[in-house]
């Protein structure tokens, strides 16, 4: 009789292991979700964030075009002069 109280006890025991095995893995489980929704919302704002920048560098390519234009206005016409 022993022996069986013995392994109802370490069936307890694995049976509460379980439980708290199984409550963790759905804590996990959560933490992953709310992982997997914050880097969804970083990559949006990641892509984003580079297409200002793509827009902002062809702002500045057309500025700089712009700017040699005059330049190179100015130079000719001080070279008529």
């Amino acid at each position: 009789m022993k022996i069986l109280e013995q392994l109802d006890s370490q069936v307890d025991a694995l049976l509460h292991q379980l439980s708290q095995a199984k409550a963790e893995n759905a804590s996990l489980r959560a933490q992953t979700q709310n992982l997997k929704s914050t880097i969804a919302a970083l990559e949006e704002k990641n892509r984003s964030l580079t297409d200002k920048l793509a827009r902002g560098e062809a702002k500045c390519a057309k500025a700089l075009e712009h700017l040699d234009r005059l330049i190179v206005r100015i130079q000719d016409y001080d070279q008529v002069e």
